[in-house]
């Protein structure tokens, strides 16, 4: 293999440890475009599903005794109801999870990084472990850049009632740009994007999501003071904005942050070009490919960092992912999902457009556009949306006490699981 002495010796010392498995390019085209082919025949929900089946099979397919007893007490430990009107107890509190300590650094030219130390904590296994077996989606898949995790648990009892997370924002979404009449220019090289980030992760418990429309209550509580205020005490910067996405789409009303003006927005939808992921058997197959094929790109795109610790190339995995699929001349009308998404913001002060356009400065940042004090957002949780949607719910003879919980899906064949949760 020709080696090129423009490459970083990092890469020559990465390259002289691996082991290449040298598959054909039609045979993993062959795979490659079976698995596109059945993604592409699947609704949104049953695609997302499929992944998340996929992802649990491969991690909790045989958990140690020591993580069995964790998962069950995660499941013990979640909010239910023994009477409908209990939600009226709650006093729900936002506890801030140190998933990994961000250390930040600036260079001699101003350039903020930051380096991140995990922190194996018991709140930050139970965070996962909600985040695995609470969703349909992926809550915990690694995000690169800035990430702040939460729990939210009753501040009597200690029962869970969510999770959420704050992460670096997209760097381009058409809709909130359009919204907050941002350049390119502005967002990057003005350093703006810094002062937005993205909900991440705002997931409830069961039953206060379906009960209760605890999707609310955490969508309101990701607005908090408490969770501007630990963003600005980490990263160094006041949060302006937030945005977010629907998991499912954007019809209306039938997502948790319709109906929450003027803490949420409603933006419109996504585009929804984003590519089809491959299950992990399927992935693992056209990255070896990938690596044997083309070892320098891989690199590239898996394993190079900077000198921060970052990846060397923002959405990464998304972009090797599109690589192979180009390489092995599968057209992007295979490789693309139409699946849209709802696109939400939240406007946390009066002037926070103006501050993004990069019109006033960090300081003229004063008057918050409502009172997010979490006392403030949880009794209009419970007055505004949980007293109305208990009421209709116990009308309709319809409200449920069921704990929802993903654990039994690494031991379900797929049939299984489509039958069971679709």
């Amino acid at each position: 293999m020709p080696i090129s002495t423009e490459h970083p010796i990092e890469y020559y010392e990465w390259l002289d440890q691996q082991k290449f498995i040298d598959t054909p390019d039609k045979d993993v085209r062959d795979v490659v475009m079976s698995e596109l082919q059945l993604f592409r025949s699947m609704e949104q929900r049953e695609y997302i599903l499929f992944m998340k089946w996929d992802k649990l099979r491969k991690i909790y397919s045989e958990p140690s005794r020591e993580l069995q007893e964790r998962i069950k007490n995660v499941q013990d430990n979640i909010w239910v109801p023994k009477k409908p009107e209990d939600y009226l107890k709650l006093q729900p509190e936002v506890v801030y999870i140190q998933q990994q300590f961000p250390i930040r650094r600036v260079s001699i030219w101003g350039n903020e990084s930051f380096l991140s130390l995990s922190n194996p904590s018991n709140l930050s296994l139970d965070w996962t472990i909600l985040g695995d077996f609470l969703s349909t989606g992926d809550p915990t898949a690694s995000t690169p850049g800035r990430t702040l995790s939460f729990l939210v648990r009753d501040k009597k009892t200690k029962k869970y009632l969510g999770i959420l997370s704050l992460a670096s924002d997209y760097l381009e979404i058409k809709e909130r740009d359009t919204e907050i009449g941002w350049s390119r220019e502005q967002r990057g090289n003005g350093k703006r994007i810094q002062y937005t980030a993205v909900g991440k992760v705002i997931v409830p418990t069961q039953p206060l999501g379906y009960s209760y429309v605890g999707g609310k209550l955490l969508s309101l509580l990701l607005t908090s003071e408490p969770v501007c205020k630990i963003w600005e005490e980490v990263y160094g910067s006041k949060l302006a904005g937030i945005t977010t996405t629907s998991l499912y789409g954007n019809q209306k009303s039938s997502t948790q942050y319709d109906g929450l003006k003027p803490y949420w927005f409603n933006l419109g939808q996504s585009a929804g070009a984003s590519s089809f992921k491959l299950s992990s058997e399927n992935d693992n197959m056209m990255r070896e490919w990938m690596k044997t094929k083309y070892p320098y790109d891989y690199w590239m795109h898996y394993v190079g960092t900077k000198e921060n610790g970052m990846p060397l190339m923002r959405s990464a995995r998304d972009r090797g992912r599109q690589f192979c699929y180009k390489k092995l001349n599968i057209p992007s009308s295979e490789y693309t999902s139409n699946h849209q998404r709802g696109v939400y913001f939240s406007k946390l002060y009066e002037d926070s457009y103006l501050f993004l356009q990069g019109k006033i400065n960090e300081k003229a940042l004063t008057t918050k556009r409502f009172d997010n004090s979490t006392e403030n957002l949880v009794e209009l949780w419970k007055t505004k949306y949980a007293a109305k949607r208990v009421k209709s719910l116990i009308e309709n003879n319809n409200f449920s006490f069921e704990s929802s919980f993903y654990s039994e899906l690494p031991s379900l064949s797929w049939d299984e699981t489509k039958e069971r949760f679709l």
